[in-house]
């Protein structure tokens, strides 16, 4: 299984955090998994997300034209 995914969100965490990267390492990225999985279901249950979702509306959009590069 790729942890590519999890070290990224990791990367950024720490970035933000001004972290050190040397905390995100093999023997710790599967737990981070399992903790990142754990948060997005918790999140899931909170009813001011829920609403927020169930309210969203996607923005409207006009296609620029393409362009011919070659």
């Amino acid at each position: 299984m790729s942890h590519s995914f999890i070290y990224a969100l990791k990367y950024i965490e720490c970035h933000v955090l001004g972290l050190g990267l040397s905390l995100v390492n093999d023997g710790n990225i599967k737990e981070a998994r399992y903790k990142i999985a754990c948060d997005l279901f918790e999140a899931s249950k909170d009813p001011v997300l829920i609403q927020m979702m169930a309210d969203y509306v996607p923005p409207t959009f006009t296609p620029s034209p393409a362009v011919d590069i070659s």
